[in-house]
């Protein structure tokens, strides 16, 4: 593999690292993954396809590391975790996302660069292949430390957004996967004809026309009013303030951050309930059960001050798998759920807690450290799909950073600075429920299909001509 090679894969990953959040340029993912589709392409060994993979996620992962620093220092916040663990565990978070990022899109770029060697996949079949593969790639990265979607980088374009709400997340990549292997497949072939562009454009026009067609845009007729809390130290506290300063009047949820309490005690209980009833809302706070298998848990109050609903958080983050026990049990309280930070970067959580009747989801949230607080931007990236993805609203209560409340359709309505003590509160609509909440993760199931087709059918034509 030459330097030209080389210096290919590091500009398509700043192409592609400028579409990442909290960077602006989103349009730009459309086609930063193609230079490294394309180097795969050539015959080159497998180990520099490791090294071409290293060097274009390396390369995406300088913008948006630039942009939150920047963020963090505009906001007030600290852009560096602390010395000593923490600057190191910062770094470890902050470079974690960008090298499963390289390992899902290398391992991608590897296999349909091997394909298009051997002449298996050209023409269309490169284009579907391609796409097909990587959401399957995305899907099976949930078994990974953290999940991977490319769909992330289009959280900022609302049309994108909308198609979770048919089919997902996995949408949503699908689209950001083909139009990187059209504009690779252009340049393999400089000869694609123009018939094949106008196909493309129509179909995904086309597409695009349906989704529209068939999203629920019209808002639902009943609202609520939802508070998240953002505070490190004295979230009740805060939380007392606000039901005391009558600012809660009309409020019917108020969710404190993960954790924000500490070891569960009966003190801490009676708090709670004293909260919930003084300001007459429901009430949702993180902490830590206490015992010997511990668990990340979260409860709501309701405005009688009674515990109506315990979530034990499923999906844990890496070193808390160490420290407490895996939730076993996921359940609504109608018309609200609750879901613990890192299990919003999965879609089964919340989809599970709409079908079981909930149209608001607290989402009491304390983001690791890292650099420039860039997990924080990366996490709530999810959250536009999540609430679109279930026609649901999510409340989320960080304890550092980046407090949000998303309407139904996926819409911000309200965003916490970073760094900072406050309150947010915002009306949301309660509708829940969406094609995807009913139909799962079928366009998953479309593109095994696809790929396994477009894998078989190599054999079937050489045995064809065999005979």
């Amino acid at each position: 593999m030459g330097s030209k090679s080389l210096v290919l894969c590091f500009l398509g990953g700043l192409l592609f690292g400028a579409a990442v959040p909290p960077c602006p340029l989103a349009p730009l993912a459309w086609v930063g993954v193609a230079p490294l589709l394309f180097v795969n392409a050539q015959p080159i060994r497998w180990q520099h396809r490791i090294f071409a993979a290293l060097c274009w996620c390396i390369s995406a992962a300088i913008l948006p590391v630039s942009f939150s620093i920047a963020i963090a220092v505009q906001e007030g916040a600290k852009p560096l975790p602390l010395e000593g663990w923490l600057f190191v565990k910062g770094w470890l978070f902050t470079l974690l996302p960008f090298l499963l990022l390289g390992l899902i899109v290398g391992t991608v770029a590897a296999i349909s660069g091997r394909l298009w060697q051997q002449g298996n996949w050209r023409g269309w079949s490169w284009v579907w292949g391609v796409a097909a593969l990587g959401v399957i790639a995305e899907w099976l990265s949930q078994w990974l430390p953290l999940p991977i979607n490319l769909a992330l980088t289009q959280s900022s374009l609302t049309p994108f957004v909308w198609t979770a709400w048919f089919g997902g997340i996995w949408l949503a990549s699908w689209f950001v996967w083909l139009a990187n292997a059209f504009v690779t497949l252009a340049v393999l072939q400089p000869r694609t004809k123009l018939g094949m562009v106008a196909e493309l454009l129509v179909l995904i026009l086309l597409f695009w026309i349906l989704l529209v067609a068939v999203y629920p845009i019209r808002s639902p007729p009943e609202r609520i009013t939802v508070v998240a809390v953002q505070s490190q130290l004295t979230p009740l506290e805060m939380a007392i303030r606000w039901a005391t300063a009558r600012k809660s009047e009309g409020t019917r949820l108020i969710v404190l951050p993960e954790g924000a309490l500490g070891h569960e005690t009966e003190a801490m209980r009676e708090a709670l309930a004293k909260v919930a009833k003084e300001a007459k809302a429901f009430l949702v706070a993180g902490f830590f059960e206490s015992g010997s298998s511990p668990a990340n848990a979260a409860a709501l109050f309701d405005p009688d001050g009674r515990e109506v609903l315990r979530h034990r958080k499923v999906h844990l983050l890496l070193g808390e798998r160490l420290r407490y026990r895996k939730g076993r049990e996921i359940n609504a309280y109608p018309p609200f759920g609750i879901a613990i930070c890192f299990e919003t970067c999965f879609p089964d959580v919340i989809r599970r807690l709409v079908k079981q009747g909930a149209k608001v989801v607290a989402v009491p949230n304390h983001d690791p450290p890292s650099i420039g607080c860039l997990i924080h931007h990366l996490h709530a990236a999810f959250l536009p799909f999540r609430a679109v993805e279930n026609h649901v609203a999510i409340v989320k209560a960080d304890a550092t950073g980046l407090s949000q409340i998303f309407d139904i359709d996926g819409d911000c309505r309200v965003q916490a600075p970073l760094g900072r003590e406050t309150v947010i509160d915002a009306p949301v609509g309660l509708a829940g429920g969406s094609l995807y909440t009913f139909l799962g993760d079928w366009f998953v199931a479309i593109c095994a299909v696809t790929l396994v087709w477009l894998l078989l059918r190599p054999l079937r034509r050489r045995a064809g001509e065999g005979r």
